[in-house]
């Protein structure tokens, strides 16, 4: 029996580094199938953050088309109803008052507000920011923009992170027509001053020639639509409806929030002359 003892010492022994053995192995094993995992994870996020940062460059011109749209469309305004008008055209001259509106800051205002619904309507496990900061630059066709937080995508076992800034390369004139419908505007003002109608409609005629020849080779129509809504030739209120129209077509959504593509136009009136008339109506 005493022989007994340490043979069965030896073969415990053994069964135990065995035992460790295959217990090593298998914890190995583990570790290796929670770092593949975890592997997996990570590269889900990143594709999924990637698919984001695509979304978000294309719904850029989206936005951008989308607000040139809606703001040609209230006169350069983002609200209509702030604006006098007629036929639901905003005037931008009444008689000695300019009522230019600020086109800039409204596109950019509308155009944020367009990139944030795009955004909140991604359908993703990316946390998209807020985007509070648009720039434009008309030199190198492109639109950007940024926020103060980063694209994530959290979960238990991985952080994802990457930069909110995105450029997106667009067709400049649907925020050109703006400064076409300026120009025109500061072109007109001296016209103010004729002393009667004959002498005002050619003038205004003269100035829709010379700009529809002008910017009719880079895309645009434009038309001036003028008549007399005074008593007499000498007793005038000239009152022009201004025209620009792209010949392009762009996508936008429409008010029952259909998808499609149409030119974008930017129509103003102007009226002045020797006789003051009521000229304006609420838009309904």
């Amino acid at each position: 029996m005493k022989g007994i003892a340490p043979l069965a010492i030896l073969v415990i022994v053994g069964l135990l580094a065995v035992e460790g053995v295959i217990l090593t192995d298998l914890l190995g094993k583990t570790d290796n199938i929670v770092r593949a995992a975890r592997e997996t994870e990570i590269i889900r996020l990143i594709n999924e953050m990637e698919f984001a940062k695509r979304y978000l460059s294309q719904a850029l011109s989206y936005a951008y088309y989308q607000a040139a749209y809606e703001l040609a469309k209230n006169g350069g305004y983002t609200d209509l109803g702030t604006a006098n008008s007629h036929n639901c055209i905003a005037y931008w001259r009444e008689y000695d008052t300019a009522s230019v509106p600020n086109y800039e800051d409204n596109f950019r205002e509308l155009f944020v507000l367009y990139f944030n619904k795009y955004g909140t309507a991604l359908k993703s496990e990316v946390k998209v920011p807020v985007y509070d900061d648009a720039k434009f630059d008309m030199d190198t066709d492109s639109i950007s923009v940024s926020a103060n937080n980063e694209l994530r995508v959290d979960t238990d076992a991985v952080r994802v992170r990457d930069a909110s800034e995105f450029t997106q390369k667009v067709d400049p004139n649907p925020f050109l027509l703006f400064d076409i419908g300026r120009e025109i505007f500061d072109e007109i003002s001296p016209v103010t001053s004729s002393a009667n109608y004959g002498e005002a409609s050619g003038k205004m005629q003269f100035i829709e020639n010379k700009y529809a020849s002008l910017y009719g080779e880079k895309g645009f129509d434009i038309t001036i639509s003028s008549e007399n809504a005074g008593s007499s030739n000498d007793n005038y209120a000239l009152r022009a409806l201004v025209s620009i129209e792209t010949r392009n077509k762009y996508s936008y959504s429409n008010t029952q929030k259909t998808l499609g593509e149409n030119t974008i136009m930017l129509e103003y009136y102007v009226i002045f002359g020797t006789e003051n008339i009521a000229h304006s109506e609420q838009c309904i």
